[in-house]
């Protein structure tokens, strides 16, 4: 469930910088940001740089940079706040891609913008009317996250940000099909579509899935050393096996 907490497109972007633009991040900057957020010591390093354009299903953006962050000191529960993020806006518009890293930077998840209404001036505009919808790319696992954001004008005559974020996990009945589960189905998209030699790495990694699933369940040997030893014999030979 990890990749849908990166919902939280503008929050994570205000709590590792304290904004959610600054006239400083302009291109070749180079920052280090240090406060207390939620009692902990964040240090973020920022640096900004120009992009070629960038293009979603909301359409294509010229005049585009880049922020890329470097996040430290969060902890219990809001790790995942931590490591590498990059930030990518286009003028009139704001944030039009967001690519949040995770697991030392090995997995990645990516929210682009997918819809929006209104225009305004500089890389992050604050006015009345404005809405952006964003939506996370190739989400496994029967995950799905998705953002709204919506700009209006409060009774004190001040522009607020109103958000509506949403992730959830699918989940399925019980299942007796190989083919039924989620990353065997994605094994046989991939035959079907012809990336055979994709195919053929999900199948390694599948199988290797469930053979660790087989390794790593509880046994039933309460009273029966026999049983025991013969399951311990078992699993040591295949572990020596690998």
């Amino acid at each position: 469930m990890l990749p849908v907490v990166f919902n939280d497109i503008y929050g994570i972007l205000s709590d590792t910088t304290e904004y959610i633009w600054s006239d400083e991040w302009q291109v070749g900057a180079k920052l280090t940001y240090e406060f207390f957020r939620f009692d902990f010591p964040i240090k973020t390093k920022l640096t900004c740089e120009s992009c070629e354009p960038i293009t979603t299903k909301a359409g294509s953006f010229d005049e585009c940079i880049k922020l890329t962050l470097d996040v430290t000191g969060f902890g219990h529960g809001l790790e995942y706040r931590n490591g590498k993020k990059e930030y990518f806006f286009a003028r009139g518009i704001g944030v039009v891609r967001a690519v949040f890293y995770w697991m030392n930077d090995v997995c990645k998840n990516v929210y682009e913008l997918t819809s929006y209404s209104g225009i305004g001036e500089g890389y992050m505009p604050i006015c009345e009317n404005l809405t952006r919808h964003y939506d996370a790319l190739d989400l496994t696992d029967g995950c799905e996250a998705y953002t709204d954001y919506s700009y209006a004008r409060d009774n004190r005559g001040n522009i607020s940000i109103y958000e509506d974020r949403c992730g959830i996990k699918h989940t399925v009945g019980k299942i007796t099909l190989y083919d039924s589960i989620w990353d065997e189905v994605v094994e046989e998209t991939l035959w079907n579509d012809g990336k055979h030699d994709e195919s053929r790495m999900r199948h390694d990694i599948n199988n290797l899935k469930l053979l660790l699933h087989y390794l790593g369940r509880p046994y039933r040997c309460l009273q029966r050393p026999d049983k025991a030893v013969a399951w311990h014999e078992y699993r040591l030979r295949m572990l020596e096996s690998m």
